[in-house]
């Protein structure tokens, strides 16, 4: 189960910067290998038809409570 939608890792990281006021810095090599598959995305028709479930929660608000629960305080 997820939102449904496909997040670049650039994204997060991103988000994470803000919720925390702290830059995370990403180091790939020059020659970085392209991955047999370049995104993922879940598909929520079945759940959604069966059950008539949808996401409620935002990716921040999901990256919010992991911090959260990490123990570390998000800015916000």
């Amino acid at each position: 189960l997820g939102s449904g939608n496909a997040y670049p890792v650039s994204a997060i990281i991103r988000i994470l910067e803000e919720l925390t006021d702290q830059h995370y810095p990403v180091n790939l090599p020059a020659d970085i290998l392209q991955p047999s598959i370049p995104s993922q995305r879940s598909d929520n028709e079945q759940i959604t038809s069966l059950t008539g479930w949808k996401p409620k929660i935002s990716l921040v608000e999901t990256l919010r409570d992991m911090l959260k629960a990490a123990g570390i305080r998000p800015i916000g």
